[in-house]
């Protein structure tokens, strides 16, 4: 047997499927990678005989195997029954490279958002500050660290000290730690954790006051992630992230509960690093902002490309608006020749990519808030509520930019 990979596998069903598609032989076929490895097929065509039924399958046998499963054949013989349910898993899926009647539509266990499947990311609301409809945005960094609670807790700390209401939500639930940072949580204190279990049960009666605290820093509010007690892993084991209330996403109800209870001026958003699935949803349309607190030896991550191409797919769908935080100003030839590339990426369309260096920020072993951030802050703000129609808004310190200057 040829030496075969999933890989090569999918690429030579691809292939195959093309040919069917080209000679004729079927009018659509459905490629459904299954969450085993296994790849299945759904053909169509009105008529089929036998034979014909027992060539198509060899020849997909032969493309893939071993990682061939089922092959679905149908036509107009199949009952209504089946024929509903596989139009039903054709419109799942989606378009596989511009080829007509060619689509494909994968079966994961997780990481939906960043598939593109599941439910509707948009925002729960279009920002109207005057309105009371804050703006929401979520603070993601390539890997676990200091930079995203950073720029989070920097941007929070001018905010309330502008007289301002913000609220935090602590997302990243395998390893929390921005609640800690503004101090011992309250006993008895609920969390988000909490708030996954306990909404679709208390329903309208759920209070969110129970699920949050006042810092002691101004006019701050944290939701937790939840109580690190004996019992948080059992409560975590339990989080779906795309688990639905009334008939919406129930992390989108707990951004309207959070705006309703306490009607902040902003929503900041920690979200896991990485490909995780906080970062998945929010990243890809849940936020109407994507605050990157990269190093700048992530700009050669090659995972940050997979980032930016799930932002730039946010961006055209919902507006999602997106800032590099970086550690460091781009004076650096190749680091900026890096930057400019992710600018060249996302320029084609549709302006979205704001330029801003933290720089050096100072800690105060008396106060979790860096500072040292004001262009932070300013492009934030400004990066949130300025019409980017004309061109990219960008704020460096000590960096000539892309676009306009602040």
């Amino acid at each position: 047997m040829k030496e075969m990979s999933f890989d090569k596998a999918y690429s030579a069903a691809i292939a195959t499927l093309k040919s069917m598609l080209e000679r004729g032989e079927v009018t659509r076929a459905l490629l459904v990678p299954d969450i085993f490895g296994y790849i299945r097929v759904a053909l169509w065509r009105e008529q089929l005989v036998p034979d014909e039924a027992t060539a198509l399958e060899e020849n997909l046998k032969r493309a893939c195997e071993p990682f061939h499963g089922n092959l679905w054949l149908v036509t107009n013989e199949s009952t209504d029954a089946d024929r509903a349910l596989f139009e039903e898993m054709w419109e799942e899926g989606k378009p596989c490279d511009e080829t007509a009647g060619l689509r494909v539509n994968d079966r994961h266990r997780w990481l939906s958002a960043w598939l593109g499947y599941g439910p509707d990311l948009s925002q729960p609301w279009a920002v109207d500050r005057a309105a009371g409809a804050p703006p929401i945005v979520a603070f993601h960094a390539c890997q676990a660290g200091d930079m995203r609670h950073a720029a989070l807790l920097a941007f929070a700390k001018g905010r309330v000290s502008a007289g301002e209401r913000v609220i935090i939500i602590e997302l990243d639930l395998t390893s929390p730690s921005v609640s800690a940072l503004l101090g011992s949580l309250p006993h008895g204190q609920r969390g988000v954790v909490d708030y996954f279990i306990e909404k679709p049960v208390l329903g309208k009666t759920l209070n969110a006051h129970d699920y949050c605290f006042k810092a002691s820093h101004g006019d701050l509010f944290v939701f937790p992630a939840g109580r690190m007690d004996e019992r948080y892993i059992s409560k975590l084991a339990r989080v779906y992230w795309y688990a639905s209330y009334d008939d919406h996403l129930l992390l989108k109800e707990l951004l309207v509960n959070a705006r309703d209870a306490l009607r902040p001026d902003w929503i900041l958003v920690d979200v896991e690093a990485g490909l995780s699935e906080s970062a998945g949803l929010f990243l890809g349309g849940l936020a109407h902002m994507a605050v990157l607190a990269w190093r700048t030896n992530d700009l050669r991550w090659l995972g940050s490309d997979l980032i930016l191409r799930h932002i730039r797919r946010a961006h055209d769908r919902h507006n999602t608006r997106c800032l590099f935080a970086l550690d460091e100003p781009l004076t650096n030839e190749d680091l900026r020749s890096t930057f400019d590339r992710y600018y060249d990426l996302h320029r084609q369309r549709a302006p979205i990519v704001i330029g801003a260096a933290i720089g050096a920020m100072e800690q105060s072993t008396a106060s979790p808030f860096p500072s040292g951030c004001g262009a932070l802050e300013q492009a934030i703000v400004k990066g949130v509520t300025e019409d980017l129609s004309k061109g990219v808004v960008s704020g460096c310190a000590g960096l000539e930019c892309k676009g306009a200057s602040f």
